[in-house]
């Protein structure tokens, strides 16, 4: 009993060992990208060396548990700092940790979702009933004292693309997809602005049923991605809907300006009042107009990026809208959905490249297929 107490004590805690978000988007339309580093986290450290006494005893009492002892002190040393994660010198312990430490990195992701998870519960409970309101989102991206990104939203290539199989499996669909991660603040005003309001749902006539699907942020948030907007850049919507994929691309891309163009009266009232719910400065780089898409044709190259909404179009209105973009700057990029611009997928009419084809989860059920087309000069 007395060697069991003298190796207890010897194993004692010495709390003097504990170490303490790229670019952006006439009649229309910017953002900007960060990469993050990870710093080393706050635990790290060696264990205290055992007391004289203690050692003594073990070389005379060899004891089958001597090591396991340290292992499960070892553990529990680590286990009793991570309960700390959430005290006020978490910062100042991860600033000072040594960067050879082997849980840096871990302990810098550990802290960022822990953020995350904060800030979700501050906002949801500064909210009326527990809601996020665009009130309590800021307008511009927090910073963190650290100079690390803010709070991101992560998602998962199920977000993106919809597909049968389960979460380890590949397939034709999502093989090779791109998942772009988005700030927090971003993510909440954006489900802010499309929140279900019943004095809308009650007030507003349903959209006609051939209307387009819509993407889901998610999904918008990766192709825009992939389609690299330089700074400046507009993008214009033939046939925006309810308006997401402009407010996505004004939220996402603040230095861009994006504009919509709808002939349904129902989607464009949703859209307008998606877009009030946004700040200002926001608001104003979101243009949405009340019209025939092929209207306002003669501000079509002034756009960098278009997107067509196709769903439900005639041939007739496809050959209309072909013989339209042949009038768009060289290097623009077309992006069509649910339809491409010739009969046969993988072809492209005249003065048009077809660069890739991919499905993207849409609002609903279900994919839908986008085009995507650069403008070529001609020879």
């Amino acid at each position: 009993a007395q060697v069991g107490a003298a190796q207890t004590s010897s194993h004692a805690l010495d709390p003097d060992a504990e170490e303490g978000l790229k670019s952006q988007i006439g009649m229309y339309w910017t953002g900007e990208q960060s990469n993050s580093s990870h710093g080393p986290g706050p635990y790290g450290g060696e264990l205290p060396q055992e007391a004289p006494m203690a050692a003594a005893m073990n070389a005379q009492i060899s004891l089958p548990c001597t090591l396991k002892r340290v292992m499960d002190e070892q553990f529990c040393s680590s286990f009793s700092k991570r309960l700390r994660i959430d005290a006020a010198d978490a910062e100042a312990q991860s600033a000072s940790c040594l960067p050879g430490s082997p849980y840096g990195h871990v302990n810098s992701v550990l802290l960022s979702l822990h953020r995350e998870q904060m800030t979700r519960r501050r906002d949801a409970g500064n909210s009326p009933g527990g809601h996020i309101s665009p009130g309590d989102v800021p307008s511009d991206t927090v910073m963190m004292s650290t100079g690390e990104l803010p709070p991101m939203v992560n998602f998962a290539l199920g977000d993106v693309v919809q597909c049968d199989h389960g979460s380890g499996g590949r397939c034709l669909l999502c093989s090779g997809r791109f998942v772009q991660s988005i700030p927090l603040n971003l993510y909440s005003a954006f489900c802010s602005a499309y929140a279900p309001m019943p004095s809308v749902l009650q007030l507003q006539p349903a959209a006609p049923s051939h209307a387009s699907p819509e993407l889901a942020l998610p999904a918008l948030a990766s192709l825009a991605a992939g389609l690299a907007p330089e700074p400046q850049e507009r993008l214009l919507h033939l046939g925006s809907g309810t308006g997401r994929a402009v407010l996505a691309w004004a939220l996402l891309l603040p230095q861009s300006a994006a504009s919509g163009v709808e002939s349904c009266h129902a989607s464009h009232s949703v859209a307008r009042k998606a877009a009030m719910q946004l700040g200002l400065e926001q608001s104003q780089r979101a243009l949405l107009h009340n019209a025939d898409i092929f209207e306002g044709q003669a501000d079509w190259p002034q756009a960098n990026v278009i997107f067509v909404s196709a769903a439900g179009f005639s041939s007739s209105t496809m050959e209309r809208l072909v013989q339209c973009l042949s009038r768009v700057e060289p290097g623009t990029r077309v992006v069509t959905f649910s339809q491409p611009l010739c009969a046969h997928s993988k072809q492209a009419p005249p003065g048009f490249r077809l660069a890739r084809q991919a499905a993207y989860r849409t609002t609903g059920s279900g994919n839908c297929t986008a085009f995507l087309y650069r403008r070529v000069a001609s020879s």
